[in-house]
């Protein structure tokens, strides 16, 4: 029987060592790379943590869609009709907590898009060229449901199912769960006559997907003491508000299973 040297072992246990600690080390060397790397993976981190927080007890996507939504219009108010939008991510948006219904749309087919659910922004026009309204829809057991946050509204259809646009257009909803109160005219987005346009789906290209797989293990792994160790050097490098660190440190820093 052939035995394997002790020097040989010896190398292939330091080979494996450093091989480990530079998996692990990865994203604190991306700290001192540059802006932008480090908060797309201050990003990344973050939508992973809210999804695995706020989905936590939902065992089905339907029951994830639905709090994501709640997350959603608990944490973000509508933005003020003089005001215009501004120019920010969707996690800015969350510390912001004031956005547009596009905006607020953008955010929960980000955080499901995290939970590999599919997700799309439509524009819903009236009898112009201009988008008056945008919705989110999310693919969910073979059809896209829609969810409108701006109202704080989904729809029940007449199978007692989560509704889809078409369910809405076509009239076959049994019930409204809303949170709000809706405008007089507001299903004059859904008529038939004028189509809706699809802006921006949660789709992303193979190499984020890679770098996203390869966070999703890195968490999983050490989620609880690394992603926390993250966040706390990220805010050393990045100049934010003291009412931004705040925020994080409510959403983010906590323990994930709590």
């Amino acid at each position: 029987m052939r035995f394997i040297k002790p020097r040989k072992y010896r190398n292939a246990c330091l080979s494996i060592l450093v091989l480990f600690l530079f998996f692990y080390l990865i994203p604190f060397f991306v700290l001192i790379t540059g802006s932008l790397s480090r908060n797309y993976i201050f990003r990344e981190i973050s939508y992973r943590t809210l999804y695995n927080k706020i989905t936590l007890n939902d065992l089905t996507d339907s029951a994830k869609a639905i709090s994501i939504f709640n997350f959603a219009i608990n944490t973000i108010s509508n933005q003020p009709d003089n005001f215009f939008p501004k120019d920010l991510n969707q996690l800015d948006i969350i510390f912001e907590a004031v956005g547009s219904c596009d905006q607020q749309s953008n955010v929960i087919i980000t955080i499901s898009g995290i939970g590999g659910i599919k997700g799309n922004l439509q524009f819903l026009y009236c009898n112009d060229s201009i988008s008056h309204h945008s919705v989110c829809e999310l693919f969910i057991n073979g059809k896209y449901i829609l969810f409108d946050p701006y109202y704080k509204v989904y729809f029940i259809n007449k199978f007692n199912n989560l509704a889809s646009f078409k369910d809405i257009q076509n009239n076959v909803t049994q019930q409204i769960i809303c949170k709000n109160k809706l405008p007089k005219d507001y299903f004059k987005f859904y008529s038939k006559k004028i189509p809706s346009k699809l802006f921006i789906t949660n789709e992303i290209p193979w190499t984020k997907k890679i770098s996203r797989e390869f966070i999703a293990v890195w968490e999983y792994v050490g989620g609880n003491y690394l992603c926390p160790l993250f966040n706390k050097l990220y805010f050393k490098l990045d100049k934010t508000s003291k009412l931004r660190i705040v925020k994080i440190n409510k959403l983010l820093l906590s323990n994930t299973n709590e």
